[in-house]
């Protein structure tokens, strides 16, 4: 669960990355992604409840010096290769595809998470803005350069790359350094520059990967491109995509109690929240979070709809467990059953929820729960 405080939002002013990002995940379903499957808001944060990744993230591993082989790294890259084709196809750019983005599940699948910066692609308009990750970036972001799906490849290269040598290909002791090396650098790796038993097809996909040129990079005609790859030859990706091939990797146990954010818990606030309660005062919540909410039941109709190009209607609670609304003022309650009752303040656009209690242990296949979630 990703918790966001409002206040810490405004004072960043990342609130409206937040809100995007919000409105990208719910309409994206992939089983490469973390996907979002509800989201709601109490006076003071916001939350997206996300599919449960157990493994940890990528540069964990890469910390901790595990050596991956040849046939992992393709794993991994055909995990990710699935997931930028989808979300590609979905008329979005990711713009910060890096270690700490890349989740592992319980089977050793790669999930893509964090679409904070992301960007969806529209007729006639360029993205020009320049965000992202030092290390990561492709050069015409750099540079301002108007941008498209092949920036997420060259951040893919760098993937690659990182995942071989286990350091970056461009490297510096401030990100103008960093800047310098992306946009002047050349990366030429040859069958001698590989590590014992790795192929040359695979130095060859990496350099042309991180071409600095657009048009030269691969994929830039088509992720077909980067599919039909010699490096890429036997995969299945339809049995990949459905995770009928085993994984290459199984995320080890003996550090996955170490890989949390342990300075997040119980973590002291040094923001100033002296007059918390009148700056929230100040903020039409009504207005700005209106949209946050997304529950069980849009996250299985945007499933259902991204599986078949016909548009489906939106499952609706059955006749036992209506939905009822009262208006009172500015509140409107609304009763899914006796046990779960919420209600809505119209001034502040928050829920209030009177039991929260299924939130502990969510069990998907749990119809009961799933009613609940629909508040």
């Amino acid at each position: 669960m990703k918790e966001i405080s409002k206040v810490k939002a405004f004072m960043k002013k990342s609130l409206s990355s937040i809100i995007l990002e919000k409105h990208i995940l719910s309409n994206l379903h992939h089983p490469f992604l973390a996907n979002l499957n509800f989201s709601f808001q109490d006076k003071e944060y916001l939350y997206l409840v996300l599919d449960f990744l157990p493994g940890g993230d990528l540069r964990f591993y890469l910390n901790k010096g595990i050596v991956f082989s040849e046939i992992q790294i393709k794993f991994f890259i055909s995990n990710l290769i699935l997931a930028l084709d989808y979300i590609h196809k979905m008329n979005i750019i990711h713009r910060d595809i890096k270690p700490e983005n890349l989740v592992f599940d319980g089977r050793g699948y790669l999930h893509i998470t964090d679409f904070g910066i992301a960007r969806k692609m529209k007729n006639g308009k360029q993205i020009l803005d320049k965000s992202g990750t030092p290390g990561y970036l492709a050069p015409e972001v750099l540079i301002k350069k108007p941008q498209n799906y092949s920036s997420d490849f060259f951040s893919l290269g760098v993937i690659c790359y990182e995942l071989v040598f286990r350091k970056k290909p461009f490297r510096g002791k401030n990100k103008k350094e960093i800047a310098e090396k992306i946009l002047y650098k050349n990366i030429k790796l040859k069958s001698e520059d590989m590590p014992l038993g790795f192929s040359h097809y695979m130095a060859d996909f990496i350099n042309r990967l991180l071409k600095r040129n657009q048009e030269e990079r691969l994929g830039n005609n088509g992720i077909e491109e980067i599919k039909s790859h010699p490096w890429l030859e036997g995969v299945d990706w339809k049995l990949l995509e459905n995770k009928n091939v085993d994984s290459e990797y199984i995320p080890f146990t003996p550090f996955i109690g170490d890989n949390f954010e342990r300075d997040l818990v119980n973590k002291k606030d040094h923001l100033n929240y002296e007059h918390y309660d009148d700056f929230l005062k100040k903020i039409n919540q009504s207005e700005i979070f209106k949209n946050f909410y997304f529950n069980y039941y849009d996250a299985n109709y945007i499933h259902n709809k991204n599986r078949s190009n016909t548009t489906k209607e939106k499952p609706r609670i059955n006749n036992n467990n209506k939905t009822n609304s009262t208006n009172s003022g500015n509140k409107t309650t609304r009763t899914m059953s006796d046990e779960n009752e919420t209600s809505f303040d119209n001034n502040n656009g928050i829920f209030m929820m009177k039991n929260t209690t299924f939130l502990n242990d969510v069990n998907n296949n749990d119809l009961e729960i799933k009613k609940q979630l629909s508040c």
